[in-house]
């Protein structure tokens, strides 16, 4: 079973984070969220998933 994770914050601390989750087994980074949409999408271009400026809709969704 995987452990499904999303990330408020995708700046530079975050991206080392994601960097190393990325790489362990059964963990998948699904959802970014950031109050730079670009840099969200950033994320989730380059590790899947979805991309969200507003946190709220993240936890929705």
């Amino acid at each position: 079973m995987a452990v499904r994770m999303g990330f408020i914050g995708t700046g530079g601390i975050a991206q080392g984070h994601m960097d190393r989750l990325s790489q362990i087994e059964g963990v998948e980074l699904v959802s970014f969220c950031d109050v730079n949409l670009d840099r969200a999408r950033a994320a989730a271009e380059k590790f899947g998933g979805r991309a969200y400026s507003d946190f709220a809709k993240m936890l929705e969704g």
